[in-house]
């Protein structure tokens, strides 16, 4: 790793690890998350400490992650309670 980066927090097992990264550059701070072979970086705050959400590049996948997982946490820091999600029941035929 770089002098730009440095690592705050670094949590390893075997298989796993979980490091938060520091970019001195811009102040975001990252999480880094790995599973055997496959890892991924997120970014969690910018330099003022605010919240970053980061969204998959798949247009679908950006509208799933974030109707599920952003639209609540918004809700939430604005006081609302979010809408409940409903399923549907449906059989499928050949």
């Amino acid at each position: 790793m770089s002098d730009r980066f440095i690592v705050e927090k670094e949590k390893a097992g075997l298989l796993r690890s979980v490091r938060i990264i520091i970019d001195q550059k811009t102040g975001v701070n990252y999480l880094y998350y790995s599973e055997g072979q496959a890892g991924g970086l997120c970014p969690l705050v910018d330099r003022d400490g605010k919240p970053i959400i980061g969204l998959p590049g798949n247009p679908v996948s950006a509208l799933v992650i974030a109707e599920l997982f952003v639209a609540p946490v918004i809700h939430r820091l604005l006081g609302r309670i979010p809408p409940q999600v409903g399923s549907i029941r449906a059989r499928l035929t050949a």
